[in-house]
């Protein structure tokens, strides 16, 4: 079994290259193919809502990570992959008043790495969760 250690350490490196990718596009907002600089000052998929609230909303739902990571199943490194994300993108609207994203994907949508690491978290934890239920009939 993998010491919860290792799991920190994992998705705090990656909350590092994700913050490292952000300042490099922040200072060089040159577009390199699909890679480009996007500062998006709303919320997820760009609704329209204010960032004190976004800010609010993503520290209720660090502690609420925190509060359910001991209290349901789900592999501890999906867990630690949804919290640095949402860390991640927390250290970019304290510091820009707004999200850096920099994948421009092809049929529209902007996202970066934490929003990747939120989205594989939440999937893992999902996925994993059809392997505990019991079995019983549905009625």
């Amino acid at each position: 079994m993998v010491n919860k250690s290792k799991y920190i350490a994992f998705s705090l490196v990656l909350l590092g290259i994700d913050q490292l990718i952000k300042y490099f596009f922040y200072t060089q907002p040159e577009r390199l193919g699909i890679f480009g600089y996007y500062l998006n000052e709303n919320f997820s998929w760009s609704l329209p809502v204010s960032n004190t609230v976004v800010i609010v909303l993503t520290v209720l739902s660090l502690l609420g990570i925190i509060y359910w990571r001991k209290k349901l199943f789900g592999p501890s490194m999906a867990w630690y992959l949804m919290a640095a994300g949402a860390v991640s993108n927390l250290i970019d609207r304290l510091a820009r008043g707004g999200v850096v994203d920099y994948i421009f994907l092809p049929y529209g949508g902007i996202i970066n790495l934490a929003d990747l690491m939120i989205l594989s978290g939440m999937a893992w934890i999902v996925l994993s969760s059809y392997g505990n239920r019991p079995n019983k009939p549905i009625n």
